[in-house]
This record gives structure tokens, sequence and C-alpha cells, in this order.
């Protein structure tokens, strides 16, 4: 008992003694240097940081060189990429004219090039797969759909939510998916606190879904919503961490494996999705490809909502 209690105290002493090496090192940089890199140490932390540790023992787990050296590069802030200007062209043709900056976060939030798209159709597309795909949970119907009569709005043509049907032992869930960028620029305090980001695009995405009145609580429809929010450098908003958690102990459960092992891998297969996402787009396309992020044993009836059922 006294050797584990002198080994934790050393450890939370030398814990204190690196996070203020740290601290230093960011005081020393200038002000907008200094907040952009407390909010990359934060957002690369938690759970989605589990694609560094990750053996590519399969597809989901798997990079290629240049996917793998462009991640590595954006996770610990260095340049990753020499462009002068976005070469972002828009689906419409229309060219982005603004300058891009060496450490690609510009690429990342340029609505011209779509990155929003192909984040949001990534990782829809790998929860569908790994919930309802061929070795995902037994029953389970996934489908992209148009539109969801329950929220009428404007998917300006491509935005999708995913349904997950017949769930054992749950409600029917619909799913959107959201990947954003920790920069203080755009998000304020975001360098204070880990997973602003994700948990702000969490709870809007929940306010354009909502299921319950806001004013009663009473339930409004039959079925469930759960956000799929993401920051690109790794951290997974709460309820999408409850949500991969539920589903991976509901496949461990019927194929009687080790629940927290069947965990890790959802959160693997997860993690390597969003970074293959941010891949995609650090490499500075002018046109970003869409279209292929979608199985084709999952399309039920077409590309648009995603939704998962239950039993």
């Amino acid at each position: 008992m006294k050797a584990k209690i002198w080994s934790d105290s050393i450890s939370l002493k030398f814990n204190k003694i690196l996070k203020a090496k740290i601290d230093h090192l960011h005081r020393m940089l200038p002000l907008e240097e200094s907040a952009r890199a407390r909010a990359r140490l934060k957002s690369c932390s938690g759970v989605g940081a589990q694609w560094m540790a990750a053996l590519p023992t399969g597809p989901k787990s798997m990079f290629s060189d240049e996917e793998f050296r462009l991640v590595t590069r954006f996770r610990v802030g260095l340049e990753t990429n020499d462009l002068q200007f976005c070469p972002h062209v828009s689906a419409d043709g229309v060219q982005c004219e603004s300058e891009c900056d060496s450490l690609g976060y510009h690429l990342q939030q340029c609505p011209t090039g779509g990155g929003y798209f192909v984040g949001h159709d990534t990782v829809c597309a790998e929860v569908a797969d790994l919930a309802g795909g061929s070795e995902g949970i037994p029953g389970v119907v996934v489908d992209w759909k148009p539109q969801v009569a329950a929220w009428p709005r404007a998917t300006r043509g491509y935005e999708a939510d995913v349904g997950l049907f017949h769930i054992p032992g749950e409600r029917d869930i619909y799913l959107d998916g959201v990947l954003s960028l920790a920069n203080p620029r755009t998000y304020r305090g975001c360098e204070n606190k880990a997973g602003k980001v994700a948990e702000l695009w969490s709870r809007r995405k929940n306010a354009e879904h909502p299921v319950f009145d806001r004013n009663t609580g009473r339930r409004l429809q039959p079925f469930d919503f759960r956000a799929l929010a993401f920051e690109r450098h790794g951290f997974i908003a709460k309820e999408t961490a409850a949500l991969i958690r539920k589903l991976a102990s509901i496949k461990a459960a019927h194929f009687e494996l080790e629940p927290s092992e069947e965990i890790r891998r959802w959160y693997v297969a997860v993690s390597c999705c969003v970074q293959r996402a941010n891949a995609k787009i650090l490499k500075g396309e002018a046109v970003p490809g869409r279209g292929t992020s979608v199985p084709s044993r999952l399309l039920v009836g077409g590309r648009g909502d995603l939704a998962l059922g239950g039993a």
C-alpha cells in the first residue's frame, strides 16, 4: 500500500512538472500562436486519440504513408502544406480566393472546399458500417434518408442524416455528424477547455433535431436522435462517446465478446476515420471527392438522412 501511495505521488509530481513546462513553452509564443497551440493540445486529448496507438490490422485502422504523415504533422502543429492560395473549387465551379496557411487550418474550414461534407459523410458512414454493416450488430438496418419529416429543413442537396433501425432493446436512432476545428479565431475560449467545440456542436445538432418538447419535456417523436460530434484533432463529444460505447456493448453482448475490447475497437475505427477525412482535406485537392464514403450495401433508400432502429 505504501509503495502504491509513493508511486502515485511521484507520478502526480512528474505530471505537474510536465504541465508547468508545457505552459512555459506556450507563454513564450506570440499570443495568437499560444492560444492555437493550447486549443490543439486540448483537442488532441481523450479517446479520440486512439488512432495514434492503433495497429494497422485492417482497413478501418490503416493509413497510407502520405495520410499518416499529414495527420501526424497536423496533430503536433507542424506545417502540412506549402500552398500560397487555397486550391478549392466549389461544386458550382467557384474558386476560393483565400490565402492558405501552412498548418492547414484554412483548408479544414474552407466552405468552398466542402470539408464539412467530407467529414459529415465519412463519420456517418463509418458509424453506420460498424453498427449495421456485414460485421455489425445482427438485425440492425441502416438507411440514408433525403429528409426526415419530423425536422423539415433545407439540406443544400448534400447534408444527410443516417437512421439505425431494429437495434436490440433500443429505439430507432437518427444520427447527424459534424467535424469541427478547435480554432480560437472562430471559437473563443476553446484553448481553455477540452472538447468545447465538439460539445457546442453536439448541442446545436440536438437543437436542430428536437425529440422532446422544450417547454413540457413531452416526447414528440417515437425515435431518438444522437449527434456524432468530433473535433478535427480527435476529441469526441460526450454524447457521441456514450453512443459508441452503447452500440459496441450491444454487439459484444450478442457475440459474447469482451465489452471493453469491442468498445476500444470502435473508438479506433472511428478515430482513424476522422483522421483519414482530415488527410483528404489537407491534401489540398481542388475538388474534394464525395460519394465514396457510404458503402453501397448501406444504401437502402438513396442518400440522405441516416437512422438506426430498435425493436
